[in-house]
């Protein structure tokens, strides 16, 4: 007996093949911190692995010496230099700052990695202030450079003129440098947070955030810290090499039965 065969249906199948590698939606995973949800406070701690979903990620403070720190609150997380030295630290434990003392001017960040690629879709902040022109840098590989800023700081219709920061102004003068991000502040629930990026990453591929402030170069105060509260990531879907091979399969078998 032959066995008929629509001409449509190795098209057809190849449509579902692909529907079954692709239609699982990409996976979304939220590192949060703050509330010691991640349990690295009862020891100095200068790096940890952390797992979300299907997310392993590498973390790790800065500048060398340095510890990660979680607020016992649901504030973040900060870096604490003060076992580098007394004098150096301004901020303590519980947030990321520009260094004083031996390390005068030297900012406070953190490196993190993930073990599989994707894409970096959101960042968490928390204490930015506008009058301060507090900020976090994001560099990679690439030459990534992305400045997260207070989304007040360059505002017209700001609240109090007198301590608005010309981020333009920055930018033109060479102050500020690479791309701006202004972050969302629309209630209690979503403030100081950028959401919807779409920042691609390989595995292992190390990212810098950092802390700066530079509202007192124009005339405003210096910075007294901020604390990061989450990143979230996405899952990049990957082709199944398996059922590649077996949509292959099909397909020349398909193919063969056509010209029976």
């Amino acid at each position: 007996m032959r066995l008929s065969v629509s001409r449509d249906l190795p098209a057809s199948l190849l449509c579902m093949a692909l529907w079954a590698v692709f239609a699982n939606q990409s996976c979304a995973a939220t590192f949060t911190f703050g509330s010691d949800a991640n349990n690295f406070n009862s020891a100095a701690t200068p790096s940890t692995s952390l797992t979300s979903e299907e997310f392993a990620m590498q973390l790790a403070a800065g500048p060398s010496g340095a510890i990660l720190h979680e607020t016992t609150t649901p504030t973040g997380m900060g870096v604490a230099s003060a076992l580098i030295g007394s004098d150096v630290d301004p901020g303590g434990l519980n947030s990321f700052n520009v260094l004083q003392g031996s390390l005068e001017g030297v900012s406070e960040y953190i490196e993190f990695s993930f073990d599989r690629p994707g894409l970096l879709t959101g960042l968490n902040f928390d204490g930015m202030s506008d009058e301060k022109l507090e900020f976090f840098t994001l560099t990679s590989t690439g030459g990534l450079r992305i400045n997260f800023v207070d989304s007040a700081a360059n505002a017209s219709d700001h609240p109090n003129p007198d301590h608005l920061f010309p981020v333009d102004e920055a930018l033109s003068d060479g102050a500020l440098v690479g791309d701006v991000v202004y972050l969302l502040e629309i209630n209690t629930t979503i403030d100081d947070e950028v959401k919807d990026l779409e920042i691609p990453f390989a595995a292992g591929q190390v990212f810098t955030l950092s802390y700066a402030y530079l509202g007192h170069i124009y005339g405003q105060q210096a910075g007294d810290g901020s604390t990061l509260q989450g990143i979230t990531v996405r899952a990049v879907p990957e082709p199944a090499t398996s059922l590649l091979a077996v949509m292959g399969g099909l397909l020349l078998a398909l193919a063969r039965r056509r010209r029976i």
